[in-house]
């Protein structure tokens, strides 16, 4: 089999599984509902999945039947078969959607919190803090977000990116491809409106958008962990624009917390309780944190959005070039040989890069590890 027929189907492979469209509830809204008419131990919600829209057996055998040991480049040999078990991984998982199986196999796929990122967020949580006003609909973070893509129009020719309302989303912003959707109905502050901006088009769209332009498909299906380092990368993205408000920062360190809580045997209920009773979340936001780790079975995914920010961090500020952060989807642990197929014109160099690039400055560090705390209050603007 030659490089270019394993690109293929290991991009093949990738675009079919769409994991947060497989383990998003369709009964969302009525299981919301009916569980916050009366929050009490066993009214937890019982969610209803869209059918898969591949054959995890036909897919499983096109991947475990590629051969990778023919690949004469011992760097790209490491990348599809890094890249290929986590798929097959990722299509077990998605088979055993409202099992317990399917947290065991999250729980191996993505781990689970290190005990001092959740003592980190447990002692934000703790702080006082005021909840901003939700003045916005979904058209108007939209129109937000359409005014800030014209600047990247204006300064790349050939942008591409799309904004629609969307009345059926888990979340309230979802990013597929070059296209944001922004959930009808809900209300959004405008700190939130600001971080959608550079989380999810620089992180995002900008990853896609680079990875279309690559004679290598596997940045566009992406490397091995590529999804913490993605989500990291947004999250980085918002902190290098001067936008990390204390609610953004709380809302990611509640996701961090609800997964340990989830790990160590709490149920939908109990997680709910100590969200609200605990750190003073109110019942809408604690709900909309269970849905998204107990969904499916247990999702143990929603804390590696800060799994890699402190080592973007590190590598910024120890003389790395952002540009490799951006050809495709890339990862963490990739990054030395990244640039290594960057410079021997095996990958392009990216077209597209973040507006912020210009505007940041490289931070002294603290000689120990990289808190949340620390993360969180980093001012990178130039002086």
């Amino acid at each position: 089999m030659s490089l270019k027929e394993l690109d293929r189907i290991i991009e093949d492979a990738a675009k079919k599984i769409r994991i947060f469209h497989h383990v998003n509830p369709v009964n969302a809204k009525e299981q919301k509902k009916r569980f916050l008419k009366k929050p009490s131990p066993g009214t937890e919600p019982e969610f209803v999945y869209p059918p898969l829209e591949f054959s995890p057996p036909e897919l499983l055998d096109s991947l475990q039947g590629t051969p990778i040991s023919g690949i004469d480049d011992e760097r790209l040999r490491r990348l599809y078969a890094g890249r290929r078990e986590e798929l097959i991984k990722t299509i077990q998982l998605l088979q055993a959607r409202g099992t317990g199986e399917f947290f065991h196999r999250s729980l191996t796929l993505y781990g689970r919190p290190p005990r001092d990122m959740v003592q980190d967020a447990e002692e934000i949580l703790a702080r006082p803090r005021e909840a901003e006003k939700r003045e916005l609909d979904a058209e108007e973070v939209k129109g937000r977000l359409d005014r800030y893509l014209d600047l990247y129009r204006e300064s790349y020719p050939g942008f591409e990116c799309e904004v629609v309302v969307a009345p059926h989303l888990g979340s309230s912003v979802y990013v597929h491809e070059n296209r944001v959707h922004i959930q009808a109905g809900a209300r959004y502050s405008g700190m939130a409106a600001e971080g959608y901006k550079h989380h999810e088009i620089e992180a995002h769209i900008l990853t896609y958008l680079n990875g279309l332009r690559q004679p290598l498909g596997l940045l566009r299906a992406g490397l091995r962990g590529t999804m913490a380092f993605r989500e990291s990368l947004g999250v980085f993205s918002e902190i290098a624009s001067g936008v990390m408000a204390a609610e953004r920062a709380a809302a990611l360190c509640s996701r961090v917390v609800a997964v340990d809580w989830m790990v160590r045997g709490l149920e939908f209920f109990e997680v709910f309780e100590k969200l609200v009773y605990e750190f003073g979340f109110d019942e809408d936001f604690a709900y909309s944190v269970c849905q998204r780790i107990f969904r499916a079975g247990g999702f143990t995914q929603d804390w590696v959005c800060l799994a890699d920010v402190g080592g973007i961090l590190r590598y910024w500020a120890t003389g790395g070039d952002l540009s490799v952060l951006f050809p495709g989807k890339a990862s963490l642990d990739e990054l030395n040989t990244v640039k290594e197929l960057l410079d021997e014109g095996v990958l392009v160099p990216p077209k597209f890069l973040p507006l912020y690039l210009e505007s940041i400055k490289r931070p002294e560090l603290p000689s120990s590890r990289i808190s949340l705390p620390y993360l969180f209050l980093l001012d990178l603007s130039q002086d």
